[in-house]
């Protein structure tokens, strides 16, 4: 955790860290969003298995309520199969949008690189609906190749979704 500061540099040492889980190359925790309803956060797991927990940081003691450096999988919210995607890239905590009220702000945006697409899903894994994200005429790239691999939205309720490769490759990623 760190407040940020323009025209300053970070150091790692300086920034208080606590580790969710175990990883085994790129499949860990792919995913975290603040979540307002319960002033903590909620995390994705990407593949092997999928998951999606919600937890509570100390930043100073060093500890979460759910997970740690040993852990390998984190007690879920509800069974990540019921979101019906191949993989979990991102997580987005609708509770982070100050201007939404009713039962939306409970709900969360699950984007899916392998399967191009995000979800409105509640806890409990009931889907709301889906968003497909379909590539350009033209593109030589599938939207898997693409890589999209973060989400965000502004106050507004505009969504950014993030693509490693959107722009032809890795040295032209794209938002």
């Amino acid at each position: 955790m760190f407040i940020y500061a323009p025209g300053t540099t970070l150091i790692k040492s300086n920034v208080q860290t606590v580790k969710l889980g175990t990883t085994i190359g790129n499949i860990g925790i792919e995913g975290i969003s603040y979540d307002r309803q319960t002033n903590g956060f909620i995390a994705v797991k990407e593949i092997q298995p999928e998951g999606i927990f919600q937890t509570t940081i100390d930043f100073a003691a060093g500890t979460a309520s759910n997970g740690s450096s040993t852990t390998v999988n984190s007690t879920n919210l509800f069974d990540p199969a019921q979101a019906n995607l191949l993989d979990f890239a991102d997580v987005y905590a609708l509770s982070s949008l100050s201007s939404l009220r009713g039962d939306d702000f409970s709900h969360l945006l699950v984007l899916s690189q392998e399967s191009g697409k995000i979800v409105n899903i509640d806890r409990a894994g009931n889907i709301y609906s889906t968003l497909t994200i379909a590539s350009d005429p033209g593109n030589l790239l599938s939207v898997l190749d693409q890589q999209h691999e973060g989400l965000t939205m502004d106050k507004d309720g505009f969504l950014y979704v993030t693509s490693e490769n959107g722009g032809g490759n890795i040295d032209h990623p794209q938002l």
